[in-house]
């Protein structure tokens, strides 16, 4: 649990320190935001292999996917001002095929490029 936390909140740290980047002004800015989720979900599953073995690799899946999702719904819901065009659902609606389906898959994938990452990287008992 406090592994989740603490993955959260740096996700989100990051997410809302790129945030205020121009996506329109810098050319790859979209691009950065997207390896942020990859780049979280990567080190989370390198962490998880190593201290958290006893966890089935699908909750983990899971695990990663939603908090993920959480961090982007925070960050529409801080960007909202309260009325039309700038309310939760059109910043949502806006976001959501663009930043946040590509984030939660990069973050899925960064996981399990990570947990096998860290398998591989894991002394084994033979010789």
């Amino acid at each position: 649990m406090l592994a989740d936390i603490c993955f959260g909140a740096v996700l989100f740290g990051l997410l809302q320190m790129l945030s205020f980047l121009d996506v329109m002004a810098v050319r790859w800015g979209i691009y950065l935001l997207w390896i942020v989720p990859f780049f979280a979900g990567f080190v989370r599953g390198i962490l998880e292999r190593q201290f958290l073995k006893r966890i089935p690799d699908w909750i983990g899946v899971a695990e990663c996917g939603l908090l993920v999702f959480a961090a982007e719904i925070i960050l529409c819901l801080l960007g909202s001002k309260g009325k039309a065009p700038d309310n939760f659902w059109t910043i949502f609606g806006a976001f959501f095929i663009i930043f946040i389906v590509p984030s939660v898959g990069l973050s899925i994938g960064g996981f399990v490029v990570g947990l096998q990452f860290g398998k591989s990287r894991t002394p084994s008992n033979h010789f």
